[in-house]
């Protein structure tokens, strides 16, 4: 019977972490349709699509300045050297799992304003928006 209750006190512990996990990153997401309006509203920020070259090279949203993963630590000031630290940046890949963790790469490197955009390219297509191919 302990045995039983250990398990389910540790189950609800995992899903309790989770749950402020999860909540965590709620604020740090951004909607495709957020996105999309502020293309449309021509709002001042820094798209990045953090998805590999063959990923982009299939489509991609025109606005957007590919930086992988992988070289966001070492290229995006050289990218972007004139995007101060408070700048509103929003970072997205395939289904934005990539960019959540671009998004707190950036916030070590001193960005404060920095957000994933939740869905990903995904997102973006299954709303209708257009990809450049």
């Amino acid at each position: 019977m302990k045995k039983y209750m250990y398990i389910a006190i540790g189950v609800l512990a995992v899903l309790v972490f989770l749950v402020f996990q999860m909540r965590g990153m709620a604020g740090l997401e951004v909607s495709a349709e957020d996105v999309k309006g502020m293309i449309d509203s021509k709002e001042k920020f820094t798209l990045v699509d953090v998805r590999e070259v063959y990923e982009w090279n299939e489509s991609h949203i025109k606005q957007a300045t590919l930086v992988p993963l992988g070289s966001i630590a070492t290229q995006f000031e050289k990218k972007f050297p004139k995007v101060k630290k408070d700048d509103k940046i929003i970072l997205h890949c395939r289904s934005g799992v990539r960019s959540m963790r671009a998004v707190k790469m950036l916030q070590q490197m001193g960005y404060t304003n920095a957000y994933s955009m939740r869905g990903g390219i995904l997102a973006w297509t299954r709303a209708g928006y257009p990809v450049k191919k």
